[in-house]
């Protein structure tokens, strides 16, 4: 029978038991029996679309020619005996041979799934078997699994009629069903999946997989969807334009900043709890009898959907940003009366037709008119709303409305990029700037000032509060300040000790009584005008010598710069606790205001020097002194105490290596003591590591113990502060040394040999020759001596410790020999000549 190159796609030879031979390549046959054909001697059956093929007909022995290659669907072939097959039988790689290759069943490799679906078609099984009859499920339309522990779901394919499948509650991790198109609702909540394929589920109204590992999904071919929930997923975005018919929609406990439902007007319920939401539109969504929405970051959410009568349950609790909620009747939804009642919001909400969302309250006429006069609010002769576009103010970086008759500044809080604001010449009694974090520049003089909030503002540069009604002010966290005019007002204090970038300060005509001005930065201070407060006595400062100095500092004739302002001799010492309350005005004083003997931090400059060699007892150390006077030096150390009398300068000579204390003391002084640590040190001997690299020709030097290291290599000198140093060698003999600027820390000296095999020398030889192996490896060197014609005279295996085999030839008479040499690695043989 011969049927090739046709598009056959069935082929029933069950009953012409007398056929011989069969040919039906190149067509779409999917399936073919031939165990009736007892008499086949040739089977021809490649390039079809087959998944069974049974051979199995009881005569395999006389089946001398079988082909089937080129169907990849086919897996088993069913024949006689797995142990007997013929030598020219041709199969693809990917098919096996077997006496049993259970076609019309069904592979189930999950035990837990095998169990389930045995109870369910009323069959025990075989055993866990791994295989379920075909025919039982087929016909199933309805699959419920769940919570059984199954990993494993592999064989669900066949389940061709499956309208309805539920798999919730178990470990599995994949999920394959584009083989069964008829389902209409599919629950797999509860599982380990991270993806889910559903592009020909067409027919599907019912899908849930909460509680999963999803991050996205393509429902965009299941149109007929009403219900959705993917709750408890990694979902940050999800395209539901296409699905219309929703009703209900759950996707709590995600990820997702923004979602689009307008276009879900047939939903009845939406869960969307505990996910990230700014903002949510349902105004579209007449349908909805139930809203949650709790738990997310909510700032404009819109419910004015012409049907909120029928919304009863309604939850949109823990937004902590939102204010303000647009309803169909604000009136009801205020007072909490009608089906508002039932509604669950965070105190404080408040329900508008119009909540201005994505706009800035101005509630000042004055400042709203400023900004209309810049551009910033509606254009046009539109009557003031006490409302400004957000998006017009938000990225504003500088902004004036000095003398515009202006009482609250509210509002300023959304100006988000200001970095310069002068609202100078106003009516402002308090203002707030902890939003304004950019702020750098504030100027608001002139104005009826008493409160002011810039806590938050720690990169503000510059600040102008002249002329209003302060009575105190904390700089303390603005520590990049540089500019301050708080003049004009009832300060009673100014605390500047953490503004140490502060290069103009002018805080006239107040109140003051205490000014701290002691930041260690006083030098930058360029400009520093304090008069006109009369209570002002003590101003704390850095240097009180400095300070009276600095051209740019005022201050009234009764205040006086000090350290500790209850420290009438100033000397840094309370009065209180002052035994010396009249010390001169520079003296170093104790701790209890009493002048004491000091030298200047400078007064000395000590200088030594180290052994030159290892035992060398020439290390030295010089003294020399600014001051002349009486100074006696003791050393200590070494087992050994000097001690030397000097005015200004001193030499010890003679030094050992060690480490010596060194104290002065002065003739005159007998309570002045300094002592410094000292260590004369000694060289290291000079230290050469040297590593072979045979595979470059190369060496490396490691060297230490110098500071100028000069290197000769084979003839080849040269110097450097390297410590590490790669050298190439030559073919053969190579020789290197090394030495440092000091002849006693020694010299390095290395001969090294370079050679791929071994060098016999001398040649011709007396009574010692030598074998050179270099770093060739091997450990077991096998030496063998043979006469002109190539009788062995001897044989010796040698150790190679140090590259060099040294071989006693006394007892061999004079004439010519072979030496052969060889290792694991290498063998050798050389002609050689004993004289």
């Amino acid at each position: 029978l011969f049927t090739d190159n046709n598009q056959l796609t069935e082929l029933d030879i069950s009953i012409n038991d007398s056929l011989r031979k069969v040919s039906c390549s190149s067509n779409k046959i999917a399936s073919l029996d031939c165990s009736n054909n007892t008499h086949l001697t040739s089977l021809t059956c490649s390039s079809n679309q087959l998944t069974n093929l049974n051979v199995q007909n009881g005569n395999n022995g006389i089946l001398e020619t079988f082909y089937s290659r080129n169907n990849p669907d086919l897996t088993c072939i069913e024949i006689d005996n797995e142990s007997i097959i013929g030598e020219s039988w041709e199969k693809d790689e990917t098919a096996s041979f077997a006496e049993n290759c259970r076609y019309n069943e069904t592979y189930v490799p999950d035990d837990n799934f095998e169990a389930a679906l045995s109870s369910i078609i009323g069959e025990p099984g075989n055993n866990n078997d791994n295989y379920i009859p075909t025919a039982d499920i087929e016909v199933l339309t309805s699959l419920n699994i769940s919570n059984q522990n199954i990993l494993d779901i592999t064989g669900l394919q066949d389940f061709i009629a499956l309208n309805l499948l539920n798999c919730s509650g178990n470990q599995i991790d994949s999920l394959e069903v584009s083989q069964n198109t008829n389902l209409t609702s599919l629950v797999c909540a509860n599982n380990l999946l991270d993806s889910l394929a559903l592009s020909d589920n067409i027919t599907l109204q019912i899908l849930d997989f909460s509680s999963n590992q999803l991050t996205k999904i393509d429902v965009s071919n299941n149109t007929a969807l009403e219900v959705l929930d993917f709750s408890s997923n990694q979902f940050t975005e999800i395209d539901l334009s296409s699905n219309t018919a929703l009703e209900i929609l759950d996707f709590s406990s995600n990820q997702f900043t923004e979602i689009d439902v307008s276009n879900l007007m047939a939903l009845t319920s939406l869960t969307c709890n505990s996910n990230g939401l700014t903002g949510l539109d349902l105004s579209n969504n007449g349908n909805l009898t139930s809203v949650n929405m709790a738990s997310n970051q909510l700032t404009t959410l819109y419910v004015n959907n012409g049907n909120n009568n029928i919304l009863t349950a309604f939850n949109a609790t823990n937004n902590p940003d939102l204010g303000c909620i647009e309803v169909d009747d604000p009136a009801m939804a205020n007072s909490g009366t009608g089906v508002y009642a039932s509604w669950q919001t965070d105190t404080g909400i408040s329900f508008s037709e119009n909540c201005h969302y994505n706009q800035t309250y101005v509630p000042d006429d004055a400042f709203e008119q400023a900004l209309k006069e810049l551009g910033y609010d509606n254009s046009g002769t539109e009557p003031l709303d006490d409302y400004v576009p957000t998006s017009r103010i938000n990225s504003i970086t500088n902004l004036s409305i000095r003398n515009k008759g202006i009482s609250d500044l509210t509002g300023i809080e959304d100006f988000d990029g200001l970095i310069t604001l002068n609202c100078s010449n106003n009516l402002l009694t308090s203002l707030d700037f902890s939003e304004n974090l950019a702020l750098e520049n504030l100027i608001c003089s002139a104005n009826q000032l008493s409160n002011l909030e810039i806590s938050s503002n720690t990169i503000l540069r510059k600040l102008e509060i002249a002329d209003n009604l302060f009575t105190s002010i904390n700089l303390s966290p603005n520590d990049s300040l540089r500019t301050l005019d708080c003049s004009i007002n009832q300060l009673t204090s100014l605390n500047i000790l953490n503004n140490t970038h502060l290069t103009s300060v002018n805080c006239s005509s107040n109140q003051l009584i205490s000014v701290d001005a002691n930041n260690g930065y006083n030098n930058i201070l360029l400009s520093f005008d304090l008069r006109d407060n009369p209570k002002l006595t003590c101003i704390l400062v850095d240097d009180i010598t400095a300070s009276q100095g600095y051209l740019g500092w005022y201050k009234d004739p009764t205040a006086y710069y000090k350290l500790e302002c209850n420290d009438d001799d100033n000397d840094g010492v309370e009065d209180s606790e002052d035994q010396c309350p009249n010390t001169p005005f520079g003296d170093f004083v104790d701790l209890f205001g009493c002048s004491v003997f000091i030298l200047p931090t400078d007064n000395y400059t000590i200088y030594s020097r180290s052994e030159t060699c290892r035992s060398g007892n020439n290390g030295l150390i010089n003294i020399s002194a600014v001051e002349i006077l009486n100074y006696t030096a003791t050393l200590i150390g070494n087992e050994d105490t000097i001690s030397h009398i000097f005015t200004d300068n001193l030499e010890i000579r003679n030094l050992r290596a060690g480490t010596y204390e060194l104290c002065l003391t002065i003739a005159d002084e007998p309570g002045y003591l300094q002592c410094y640590n000292i260590v004369i040190t000694e060289p290291d001997d000079l230290d050469v590591q040297l590593k072979l690299y045979p595979s470059d020709n190369s060496v490396s030097l490691k060297m230490s113990g110098g500071i100028n290291y000069t290197i000769d290599l084979n003839g080849l000198v040269f110097t450097t502060t390297d410590t590490e140093i790669t050298l190439y060698l030559d073919k053969g003999k190579n020789t290197i040394s090394v030495k440092t600027d000091v002849d006693c820390q020694g010299v390095f000296n290395k001969t090294l040999f370079l050679a791929e095999e071994p060098i016999v020398f001398p040649n011709p030889f007396e009574d010692y020759l030598n074998i050179y192996l270099g770093e060739i490896d091997g450990k077991n060197i096998n030496v063998k001596m043979y006469s002109h014609s190539g009788q062995l005279i001897w044989s010796k295996q040698y150790m190679n410790q140090n590259g060099v085999i040294g071989i006693n030839t006394s007892e061999l008479k004079s004439g010519n020999y072979y030496l052969s040499v060889k290792s694991d690695t290498f063998q050798s043989t050389f002609k050689i000549i004993k004289e």
